[in-house]
């Protein structure tokens, strides 16, 4: 596995199996915004997004679907960007998670995090075909609306999902559909410090902390 997706992935496990077997009280893993803001217990802004619940076949599904489809997410946007890229996007997801379990107040938002891969996975392999259960082929565009089908079917809610998709296309539409609009420009970038995490050496002294150009500055005056 790419170094992002196999750290993600081990605390995914690590949480999880520490929270159902009794060595981590999974309260204290929850996403509660008094708890991070009135007891600065800043660590929830992370837990809650590593603990998956229960144990059972939801949480070996969830785990597949990650091992399947993070690494070739990370490898696409890695080559395309750089490295650090693919970090930064779950680090972006992750906020934009965070916030809306804030509002919505939902304790765990791990399977959301997840979906908001499966879901960019889907738009940057729309054409690859996979395989579902009992042999069910389709395009991989579809993937996580068949999942969001599976979801209700099997008597789930669908609002972890959705909430995931939207944190994934979010990002998407900033970096890839905007840019590409006529007269549109790209609004988000992977920061310099992301980079730096994999790169270490000078920045480009061309460039601002967040990666975008540096506009101005550094001219002379007439006559000098």
């Amino acid at each position: 596995m790419p170094v992002v997706t196999r750290y993600l992935f081990a605390s995914l496990v690590v949480v999880t199996l520490a929270g159902n077997f009794g060595l981590i009280a999974p309260q204290t893993l929850m996403l509660i915004p008094e708890y991070i803001f009135g007891r600065f217990e800043i660590w929830r802004l992370v837990t809650n997004l590593m603990f998956m619940g229960k144990l059972g076949f939801s949480f070996l599904m969830q785990l597949m679907f990650l091992h399947n489809h993070s690494p070739a997410t990370e490898d696409f946007l890695d080559r395309k960007e750089g490295q650090g890229a693919y970090l930064f996007f779950v680090v972006f997801a992750a906020v934009l998670l965070n916030l809306a379990g804030g509002l919505m107040q939902v304790p765990f938002m791990a399977t959301s995090l997840i979906m908001s891969i499966i879901y960019f996975w889907s738009r940057c392999f729309s054409e690859q075909e996979v395989t579902f259960m009992f042999g069910i082929k389709f395009q991989g565009s579809y993937l996580p609306w068949v999942l969001v089908a599976f979801t209700v079917v099997m008597g789930g809610s669908p609002v972890m999902d959705l909430l995931g998709i939207a944190a994934g296309h979010i990002y998407y539409f900033l970096t890839h559909v905007l840019p590409s609009q006529p007269g549109g420009m790209r609004l988000l970038w992977t920061p310099e410090l992301f980079k730096n995490i994999f790169h270490q050496g000078p920045r480009n002294p061309h460039t601002t902390w967040t990666g975008a150009h540096a506009w101005g500055g550094g001219g002379r005056r007439l006559g000098d």
